[in-house]
């Protein structure tokens, strides 16, 4: 929307170097309409978020990438003069340096009274297509909403694994290999969802992201 532009460059930049060329309109922004990680895979993507506060108070806020499987990441926050580092993580580092330990990356901000904000996120995914579908929510929305769907997801894992174990037990009973090839094949299914979501790289091999970049 007309909050969000995104560029890339092929080289790594930092932010306020980054700021000052998008003023001089010395890098092109890029077309929204379609999937430019798909084209520049290998680049490094810029992404501008101006945020504002209608609120009379300080307002915290949560903007997330829904897209766990990115390399490396830095937020920024940057104005007239100068940019502010606020967060690096990715793949590249444990899962316990995220800012918020979530299968997602999630960003706390904070936005003063009648203020707008400026953001840059830096992001890279090495030999892979670029995906950053962003949200953003005020506090008591994050919670409400990553409460429902870790309790759904939660449901729907124990109930692949209930009946991958169901399957194991027949073909045991019944001396019937089809159903125990079956229940690897849920399994497999169940374990690269799990890792796509995002789940693996939180509770399997938290501390491995030289595991974690390659495993899905």
């Amino acid at each position: 929307n007309q909050h969000i532009r995104v560029f890339h460059t092929p080289e790594s930049l930092y932010g306020h170097q980054v700021m000052q060329k998008i003023r001089e309109n010395e890098i092109d922004e890029t077309e929204l309409k379609v999937n430019p990680g798909m084209s520049f895979p290998e680049d490094h993507y810029w992404i501008v978020l101006n945020l504002t506060n209608q609120d009379t108070s300080a307002t915290n806020i949560f903007l997330e990438i829904d897209y766990p499987q990115l390399d490396f990441i830095e937020v920024f926050e940057v104005d007239s003069n100068q940019s502010k580092i606020l967060y690096t993580t990715g793949d590249e580092f444990p899962f316990d340096q995220r800012p918020i330990l979530s299968r997602n990356y999630i960003f706390p901000l904070s936005i003063q009274p009648l203020d707008t904000s400026t953001v840059l996120l830096h992001l890279r995914k090495f030999k892979s297509a670029m995906r950053f579908p962003l949200n953003l929510y005020k506090e008591k929305a994050y919670n409400s909403s990553h409460f429902k769907s870790n309790l759904i997801y939660s449901l729907y894992f124990g109930i692949i694994l209930l009946v991958a174990l169901t399957s194991i037990v027949l073909g045991v009973i019944l001396r019937k290999s089809t159903f125990v090839i079956y229940s690897l094949y849920i399994l497999s299914f169940g374990l690269w969802l799990f890792t796509r979501l995002g789940y693996s790289y939180q509770f399997l091999i938290p501390n491995f992201p030289e595991l974690n970049q390659h495993l899905l």
